[in-house]
C-alpha cells in the first residue's frame, strides 16, 4: 500500500461515524441486516441509513463491496 493510499484511507476514516464503523465491521459477517440491527440496538431502517451513507462516502454499490472494503481495511473482526 502506498503513502497516498494510506492518506486516502485515513481521510475516509475521519469521515466515518463510530456507528458506521461498527456497522462496517458486521457487513462481512453472515448476519442479516435485521440481525445487525439487533446487535447494534437500533432499527433495521437505521441500518439501511448506515449502509446508504457508506455507499455514498466510500463510492461502493453493494454489501459485497462493503464487506471487501471492511476486510481490506481492517474493520472486520471475525
Amino acid at each position: 500500500m502506498s503513502i497516498r493510499e494510506n492518506t486516502i484511507n485515513a481521510d475516509l476514516r475521519a469521515n466515518l461515524s463510530e456507528r458506521e464503523i461498527e456497522f462496517l465491521g458486521y457487513t462481512a459477517s453472515e448476519m442479516t441486516y435485521r440481525e445487525i440491527a439487533e446487535k447494534m440496538f437500533c432499527s433495521p431502517r437505521t441500518i439501511e441509513n448506515y449502509r446508504d451513507s457508506l455507499f455514498d462516502k466510500l463510492d461502493i454499490k453493494s454489501r459485497v463491496g462493503l464487506a471487501v472494503y471492511a476486510i481490506k481495511n481492517g474493520y472486520y473482526n471475525s
